[in-house]
């Protein structure tokens, strides 16, 4: 009996081990602030299509996405997904809206630099990152 008290005591301790953990390990979207840009995809019942062919598109465009340092995120049912599908846990991401008919850009300076319906237009997306005064700083430091 003594044993399998000491047992159930161990098995709760590691389930708030693994619960914490979880949190602990929580990334702040705030993180990627004057690292990444973020484009987030927002995906529903509606609009299973368009954010396929969103990621038809990322896909086909990675090194430009790369090279403007833009990390994609899909935004469905609550969770962030990365762009194979795994789960990204974000805390503080309540700032965030969480029904969108299309994607937001989030540029290097953590603010919503552009939000439009899809389909997604890659040109539009380059262009206004590329207008960007730290994307020009980037390029020509680049060349």
């Amino acid at each position: 009996m003594f044993i399998l008290m000491r047992m159930n005591v161990f098995k709760t301790i590691f389930l708030i081990i693994l619960m914490q953990g979880s949190t602990l390990y929580a990334q702040d979207i705030m993180d990627y602030t004057w690292k990444n840009r973020i484009l987030i995809l927002y995906g529903h019942e509606d609009n299973f299509h368009e954010v396929e062919s969103a990621f038809k598109l990322i896909k086909e465009n990675t090194t430009n996405f790369k090279e403007r340092d833009l990390l994609v995120l899909l935004y469905k049912d609550g969770t962030f997904l990365d762009t194979d599908k795994n789960k990204v846990v974000f805390k503080g991401s309540s700032t965030l809206t969480t029904y969108n008919d299309g994607y937001i850009l989030i540029g290097k300076d953590g603010g919503i630099k552009f939000q439009k319906p899809y389909p997604l237009n890659i040109k539009q997306l380059f262009d206004r990152i590329d207008s960007m005064p730290m994307r020009r700083a980037e390029m020509k430091s680049n060349n």
